[in-house]
């Protein structure tokens, strides 16, 4: 809940992790909840959980100045967002995502039209999927990189 409780804590544990999205396994929990009991006050009470995620979903039509390279554009893009949107990792200054933040638009088309072999971007639609419902209003989920569509037009001239 959101009301504060004296003497009790709550942490979230994020190991650190390539993975897309990073869980904390029962023995990191376990280790961690045993470290932090030798070394708590005695009228405290510990609480430790995994995060909640919101998984991201991207579809675009991105134009290209040639065809000639869409696979590697399309590689490049995707490369960018699963960057991006990593939970540790990604986010503006890749430091990664603070809890309870959500990528803008502007973030991701200034993203994918800074990709080489973009012309621009025709359409961009981002989707959030929330597991469990109602993950967004606890404010303490990180976003990580879903499943991305991606349509290409050619706006070159031969």
């Amino acid at each position: 809940g959101g009301v504060p409780v004296p003497g009790a804590l709550s942490l979230i544990i994020v190991p650190g992790s390539s993975d897309p999205k990073p869980l904390a396994s029962l023995e990191l929990l376990e280790l961690t909840a045993g470290y932090l009991r030798t070394r708590q006050a005695a009228n405290a009470d510990i609480s430790l959980v995994g995060p909640l995620y919101v998984r991201v979903d991207v579809a675009m039509e991105v134009a290209l100045a040639t065809i000639e390279n869409a696979s590697e554009v399309e590689r490049a893009i995707r490369g960018q967002l699963a960057a991006f949107l990593h939970p540790l990792s990604g986010g503006r200054d890749g430091a990664g995502w603070d809890f309870g933040r959500k990528p803008q638009l502007s973030d991701l088309h200034a993203l994918i039209n800074g990709v080489a072999g973009v012309d621009h971007l025709r359409k961009l639609t981002v989707s959030r999927h929330e597991d469990p419902a109602g993950t967004e209003a606890t404010g303490r989920f990180l976003v990580y990189s879903g499943q991305h569509q991606i349509d290409f037009a050619f706006t070159g001239s031969e």
